[in-house]
């Protein structure tokens, strides 16, 4: 899919609520799932940091955008005593345009 994370989200609530409107209307017989369930486990602040996960302009470009979305832990990385966050990615033709914003961890742990 393309697009930010709360772009897919949003798009994905389109059809949800379709779905939800068929099977009110239709009332289809359950189905029993078959195979081996699988289960993901909530996303944890540290899998953000883009220094542990990416090695390509395209891998860098999913790792921000996938993260942008309300309740999920912005990509960034921490530089000295900075954190950079970066949200709104753009690929274009060999770089990645986004916003950042920087935060002074020292700052940051006073609050």
């Amino acid at each position: 899919m393309k697009g930010i994370a709360e772009e897919i989200f949003i798009r994905a609530a389109g059809i949800v609520a379709e779905m939800i409107e068929q099977i009110v209307k239709e009332e289809p017989t359950p189905i029993p799932q078959k195979g081996k369930p699988t289960v993901f486990k909530r996303r944890k602040p540290g899998q953000s940091d883009i220094q542990t996960s990416v090695t390509t302009i395209d891998e860098l470009f999913d790792h921000i955008r996938m993260l942008d979305a309300e309740e999920y832990p912005l990509a960034y990385l921490d530089i000295g005593g900075f954190r950079y966050e970066f949200s709104r990615p753009a690929l274009r033709t060999g770089h990645i345009q986004a916003d950042v914003k920087i935060i002074h961890k020292a700052a940051d742990r006073k609050k």
